[in-house]
């Protein structure tokens, strides 16, 4: 997919939810469920794609058509999306 640079795409602000990953080796239980909690993420940027799936972010457009910083959010993850006011 290329994306042509002056063609004006959504900026927008999601909050969602991102996983926990604990350590990888053996934890006791216990622990475990007394540090579980809900990670709440903030990311704002251009939308490149916004479907069933979830929302296909990216932070940075260049001019011949690449983009850097791209981010898949889950539907299922996704709290809230607020778009965002572009000025001139």
């Amino acid at each position: 997919m290329s994306v042509r640079f002056g063609r004006r795409l959504p900026v927008v602000e999601v909050i969602w939810f991102d996983c926990l990953l604990f350590t990888g080796g053996w934890e006791r239980h216990a622990d475990v469920m007394r540090q579980r909690r809900q990670i709440r993420q903030r990311s704002v940027g251009y939308i490149l794609a916004d479907d069933r799936a979830g929302i296909l972010l990216t932070g940075s457009l260049s001019q011949g058509g690449n983009v850097f910083g791209t981010l898949m959010i889950p539907r299922a993850q996704i709290k809230r999306v607020r778009r965002l006011e572009r000025r001139a």
